[in-house]
């Protein structure tokens, strides 16, 4: 590099770290639509920090709660909202970790590449795109992996929801208890995590004088999951007309076990396809393998003279 371009970068470097100081001395705006939502009386927003886990917060966990705050119009949770509540993961959390993630790229990145750089004699450029994708990648990658844990998560609670409307519908056939009691027995009997999430839930609900089948429906729009409105529809149904919901449940319960077997089939089906290509390149390998000695038989016999 020349002296021209290590004045430019130490320029270039000097205004970025004025315009933070700047933007770190500014005070935030106030978020007015927060501060309402946070008075609301709905049973799906769980505070975003408790008072038990005050000092259970990270590097990563304050810098993101930094962040919401200084960027407060910013809607951070709006689309990962339904991924961010079943994965159990706060926002300022997630975040706070891809923050982390990035400055280390962003700094450890021209690093490694520069010296690269220097062995290959690349031009100055190529560290400064490397590190800029680099940190692009890395700012988007916790986005994919936490889709997938959110659809496996999803599928673990539809699972659970199978055996918990049977568990319901033998609570409602007992006749012993009433449509919420048999909502709150059902999650006694299971100890995974969706039958320890329906059991808070229907807690707040009754602290917070909501429905347990209103408390279903919001938990049916948080997580993603559409068979708890109907699990809350039938309930509704039977608190309010005392109608009989056995077959109904039983019918529901069959057809969400119908539609899991389908998707499970489709997965087994698009995994042995995905197995075609792998295989016959095996196959093509071991038969050049088994010519491969005849072909160099054939290449060493002299050609016949006439």
């Amino acid at each position: 590099m020349t002296g021209l371009q290590w004045w430019m970068l130490a320029g270039i470097c000097s205004c970025v770290g004025v315009g933070l100081i700047m933007w770190w001395a500014v005070p935030a705006v106030p978020a007015l639509g927060d501060a309402l939502a946070r008075f609301a009386p709905t049973v799906s927003a769980p505070p975003v920090l408790h008072a038990g886990n005050v000092g259970k917060l990270d590097f990563s966990d304050r810098l993101g709660m930094w962040l919401m705050r200084r960027v407060p119009h910013v809607d951070w949770a709006k689309s990962l909202s339904q991924e961010l509540a079943v994965a159990g993961m706060p926002a300022y959390r997630f975040y706070g970790g891809k923050l982390v993630v990035c400055a280390v790229t962003f700094l450890g990145t021209p690093l490694a590449v520069s010296i690269v750089a220097l062995v290959l004699r690349l031009p100055i450029q190529v560290p400064m795109l490397v590190t800029v994708a680099a940190t692009v990648g890395v700012w988007w990658w916790p986005n994919v992996s936490l889709r997938s844990t959110a659809a496996r998560r999803r599928l673990e609670f539809r699972y659970a929801l199978s055996s918990y409307i049977d568990l319901v519908a033998v609570e409602r056939l007992a006749g012993s208890s009433g449509a919420r009691q048999a909502l709150e027995n059902a999650t006694k009997v299971g100890d995974s995590w969706a039958f320890q999430e329906l059991s808070e839930l229907f807690t707040k609900a009754s602290l917070q004088g909501v429905t347990a089948w209103d408390g279903l429906v919001d938990m049916a729009g948080r997580f993603g999951i559409p068979e708890l409105e109907d699990v809350a529809t039938q309930m509704r149904l039977a608190d309010t007309q005392s109608a009989s919901i056995y077959e109904p449940l039983r019918s529901l319960s069959s057809m969400l076990r119908a539609t899991l077997l389908a998707a499970e089939q489709g997965r087994a089906k698009q995994a042995s396809q995905s197995m075609i290509l792998p295989t016959f390149l095996m196959a093509f390998t071991i038969i050049l393998l088994m010519l491969a000695p005849l072909a160099l038989m054939l290449l060493d016999q002299p050609l016949p003279i006439p």
